[in-house]
């Protein structure tokens, strides 16, 4: 059945649909969407296997996950991602087959663009409103985007003065996605007082460069949930890999040296070449990741290098996302 993304939640309370696929353009709501799919499937005990169907992608490995059985009975959240609106012959036999007779294991997500017309008349799409759901995130046009944004800050607990709102909305220009990044940002810094235009100007100013931070903070904090997000927000922005990568090496070399310090993990933190409040939570993650698991997370970057280089097949987010996530703690593939 076709559902909105505000109508998810109450779908996902009853437990998971064989299918669920997520589809739109508006990014955020898309994201939102999947990340409440993820986090129900975690909740529930699944865990999760990530194909990439860009170039190239074999799409007999979407066959072979469907006939694919556990010893264990492990429940497995697959995760689909198109990166076009429009399948080929190939894929739509690949899922038509998938769909025909899904594994009772495994819970299929399907996350891509907005969907071109013809798609919806096809067997597979129609499988997959049969069987499960259809959450498609509409764009949030332009005479809608002033109402929707106020909710948005009403639900963040912020306050702006008119002056202030008029700023954020020239600042986001429409774009949902810069604007929950921009309002999750103004958040950290209100004070109960509504916020002058001024104040949204010099808080905004480096929203992109704060979303990295927050990603490589987020890792060391060991919160999986959070930097998933933050990396399906980096994708969707076009953020450049290699950037983020040589952000997360920077703090496994320093991990590294802090927890081979001759005086203890606490010493090494405290002389780590860095700012006073990230020094806690290298510290954190220095006791918490093993000498041996530590050895193995620098091994995986430098294949990491090589996949942003375009060296190895293995797609550039992927193998960062399974990096990133591997350091919060999450159990991936190795890239």
């Amino acid at each position: 059945m076709k559902i909105r993304p505000d109508q998810l939640p109450k779908q996902l309370a009853q437990g998971l649909a064989p299918v669920i696929l997520v589809e739109g353009e508006e990014t955020l709501l898309c994201i939102e969407a999947a990340d409440r799919v993820r986090a129900a499937a975690r909740a529930a005990g699944y865990e999760r296997e990530v194909l990439d169907a860009g170039p190239g992608f074999d799409w007999g490995q979407l066959i072979e996950a469907r006939s694919g059985l556990s010893l264990f009975a492990t429940l497995t959240l697959l995760e689909l991602r198109l990166v076009k609106g429009k399948l080929d012959a190939k894929a739509e036999k690949a899922l038509t087959f998938y769909l025909d007779d899904p594994s009772p294991e495994k819970c299929l997500l399907i996350t891509a663009p907005k969907l071109e017309p013809s798609q919806t008349k096809k067997g597979w799409f129609k499988q997959v409103e049969q069987q499960g759901w259809h959450v498609s995130c509409a764009k949030i046009y332009s005479d809608k985007f002033g109402a929707w944004l106020k909710g948005e800050l009403r639900n963040q607990g912020v306050a702006l003065t008119d002056e202030g709102f008029d700023a954020l909305m020239l600042r986001v220009e429409g774009n949902a996605l810069a604007a929950r990044q921009e309002i999750q940002k103004l958040h950290l810094f209100f004070q109960g007082q509504p916020m002058s235009d001024l104040d949204v100007a010099k808080i905004t100013a480096e929203s992109a460069r704060y979303t990295v931070f927050e990603l490589t903070d987020a890792c060391l904090d060991g919160k999986v949930a959070k930097v998933d997000h933050i990396l399906s927000v980096l994708e969707a922005e076009g953020a450049a890999p290699l950037g983020i990568l040589r952000l997360i090496a920077r703090d496994l070399s320093m991990l590294t040296d802090i927890q081979s310090h001759p005086n203890g993990i606490r010493a090494g933190a405290q002389s780590a070449p860095t700012i006073a409040n990230k020094r806690p939570k290298l510290e954190r993650a220095a006791n918490r990741l093993s000498a041996n698991a530590l050895l193995s997370l620098n091994q995986q970057a430098l294949r990491v290098d090589r996949a942003v280089k375009g060296q190895n097949k293995t797609p550039a987010w992927l193998s960062l996302s399974q990096l990133a996530l591997k350091i919060a703690g999450a159990r991936t593939p190795a890239s």
